[in-house]
């Protein structure tokens, strides 16, 4: 690299300090390499199967009825703040196909 194109880039590197806000009499601060955050945004999408069960008319739709039970207690529990964690609950359907099984 030649002389000039030296100078060049440590003008580039000072402005791009200067704009970080560091003096470029003073290192920029610099964590251990062995450091890590103490903590860390995660997230997890976790399935729930709910049977709900119960009396209705023969001729009523019992899969409306359990949606709207089942969105009642997830939001029930979501507003009792019953965890720290913050719970979005993204959605709440009757699943015709699955095979009926003793839970």
């Amino acid at each position: 690299m030649t002389k000039e194109g030296r100078d060049r880039l440590r003008g580039a590197i000072g402005r791009v300090e200067r704009a970080l806000g560091h003096d470029a009499s003073t290192p920029a601060p610099t964590a251990p390499p062995d450091a890590s955050p103490a903590t860390m945004h995660k997230g997890a999408v976790v399935v729930v199967t709910l049977r709900v069960e119960g009396e209705d008319a023969p001729a009523h739709d019992f899969a409306a009825t359990a949606v709207a039970a089942a969105r009642a207690i997830v939001q029930a529990g979501i507003a009792a703040g019953a965890t720290p964690l913050t719970v979005t609950a993204t959605g709440v359907a009757v699943d015709d196909d699955r095979p009926d099984r003793d839970a």
